[in-house]
């Protein structure tokens, strides 16, 4: 005889079978699809934070050269650090090394060694600014290559890419002020005569000085991305041949299309703007924020674009730089055309 499911024995030794409770096949169905359902609402808010996070840092390190770039400024009458201030036309220099990681347009180290304790060797330097000092928390791009050859002591991977560039526009003397070539102006050495193939014309009595740019707060010092990109190889870091174009420390912005430039689109009807997207490198190499990009402006303070608000090209050249029609050609720019710029 059974007494409710339990046999009957003395009481120490009556048992009892357990019934023990689970999920059944459908049930763990549906808390798998629960579970997908909550992470899928959940993942994209968390990496949106997460991006937006990582721009906060950025426009912290951008607050930085800004505020860097009015100190400097403030220090030494106007000029704007770069290849004025803290390097030379690579031609000029005898005796120079083609691969060695000095570059003649760093404006960083001049503006801002002092200020992030940066070391006085010139590659370890070079590592400090590019992979620690002031890397974007959204760049996760290394160098893939070197060209034309190796660098002594390091190797491309271990280079970050570039978070930042200035703007090269800013950094040079207007078209028919001084001769050729580079000049002497007491101990500094700079570059002159600057025309990009007779499209963009800097203004005539033109130099790199805060107070020679325009509307500080309508120019752009500084911009995410760097040179140089490559479809086939990837990212370079490039020493010596485009010095003169900016290397890895300026660039021309995102409103000159240039190859080896990162700020690449596809473009289904040129004439409208509205069918314009980014590529795929332009957001890594450049757009790292949500499909946005940070620029600190010449007053200090910053400003995070869309692709068509980044495409002024009063942003990136200074007050009375004339475009030609060529010129204008390849400005990507909705609405650029042949004439001066204020």
């Amino acid at each position: 005889m059974k007494t409710h499911g339990c046999s009957k024995l003395p009481s120490r030794s009556r048992t009892c079978p357990s019934f023990l409770s689970g999920f059944t096949l459908i049930e763990l169905l549906v808390v798998i699809a629960i579970i997908a359902l909550l992470l899928g609402i959940l993942l994209p808010g968390l990496r949106s934070a997460k991006q937006a996070a990582e721009s906060v840092v950025c426009r912290a390190h951008e607050k930085g050269i800004g505020s860097g770039l009015n100190q400097y400024s403030a220090s030494w009458d106007q000029w704007i650090p770069g290849p004025s201030t803290s390097g030379a036309k690579p031609s000029s220099i005898g005796n120079y090394d083609p691969m060695s990681p000095y570059q003649n347009v760093d404006w960083m180290s001049p503006m801002l060694g002092d200020d992030l304790g940066l070391p006085a060797d010139p590659l370890e330097r070079l590592l400090q600014l590019l992979n620690n000092k002031l890397r974007c928390p959204s760049n996760r791009v290394k160098n893939d290559y070197v060209f034309p050859s190796e660098i002594p002591g390091v190797r491309p991977e271990e280079i970050s890419y570039a978070s930042y560039s200035a703007v090269l526009g800013f950094h040079m003397y207007s078209s028919g002020g001084n001769g050729s070539g580079s000049t002497n102006m007491g101990d500094k050495r700079v570059v002159t005569d600057w025309e990009i193939y007779n499209r963009v014309q800097i203004s005539r009595g033109y130099e790199p000085k805060i107070t020679k740019v325009g509307t500080p707060s309508s120019k752009v010092f500084v911009v995410e991305g760097a040179r140089f990109y490559d479809e086939s190889r990837g990212v370079s870091f490039n020493n010596l041949p485009y010095q003169d174009e900016g290397g890895n420390f300026m660039i021309q912005g995102p409103v000159y299309r240039r190859n080896g430039d990162p700020y690449l689109l596809s473009r289904t009807d040129l004439a409208d703007p509205t069918t314009w997207k980014l590529t795929d490198a332009a957001r890594r190499l450049a757009y790292r924020h949500n499909q946005r990009i940070n620029v600190v402006f010449f007053d200090g303070h910053c400003e995070t674009l869309d692709m068509l608000d980044s495409l002024r090209p009063s942003y990136y050249f200074p007050r009375g730089t004339y475009v030609t029609s060529m010129g204008a050609l390849l400005m990507q720019a909705p609405h650029s055309g042949e004439g001066y710029i204020q």
